[in-house]
């Protein structure tokens, strides 16, 4: 029973839209609402931003500085700015070198440049002539690896006799067969590709 009773006496609830036709405004009314025109929507927002941003902070309390930090600001503040007076200074004086530098010289490093360039010239037309050379003396290039010869097998002096006829036989015959007819240009020379066993 006392639910009853108190959802009868409990105050009606706010609507959520009341029509307009149904309101009578007077005519105070109607200056308060002319001067609050969209003035508590921004206000409004602006405060619902601090909230979101200072929700579980504390109020930022603005530090006193005491009078040794004052006076290392403004120590630092003065070297500051004599580096950057420096720095200007330093400028200015290499604009002025500058100048004096191009307007002095520059024929001469024109002069100069153009040396450069007759060397490199020169340089450039040496090597081209000396990799042609390179390229008449060895074998002709036919494969994409270039021929390798064989390194020059030499006796040990405990294999040299005095005679021609005691000497051993070469066991790399064919090989050496093969690497003459790369060298001459009937085979393209090929690097030795080892399989992969398969376990």
């Amino acid at each position: 029973m006392q639910k009853i009773y108190r959802k009868e006496l409990e105050p009606l609830p706010v609507p959520s839209r009341v029509p307009a036709d149904a309101v009578a405004v007077d005519e105070e009314d109607m200056c308060f609402l002319d001067v609050d025109d969209g003035m508590d929507e921004n206000l409004d927002a602006n405060d619902d931003e601090c909230d979101m941003s200072n929700q579980g902070q504390r109020p930022l309390k603005i530090k006193k500085l005491t009078r040794s930090e004052l006076n290392r600001k403004a120590r630092r503040k003065e070297q500051l700015k004599i580096e950057e007076g420096k720095k200007m200074r330093e400028k200015v004086k290499r604009d002025v070198e500058w100048t004096i530098f191009l307007s002095c010289s520059l024929p001469d490093m024109i002069k100069d440049i153009e040396k450069e360039e007759e060397e490199r010239e020169k340089k450039r037309l040496r090597r081209a002539v000396a990799k042609q050379e390179r390229l008449a003396k060895g074998p002709p290039r036919l494969g994409s690896s270039k021929f390798v010869p064989e390194p020059l097998q030499v006796l040990l002096s405990e294999e040299i006799t005095g005679s021609i006829r005691k000497l051993k036989g070469c066991c790399t015959l064919a090989k050496d067969r093969f690497k003459s007819f790369q060298k001459r240009g009937y085979f393209a020379p090929r690097k030795h590709s080892r399989r992969k066993r398969r376990m």
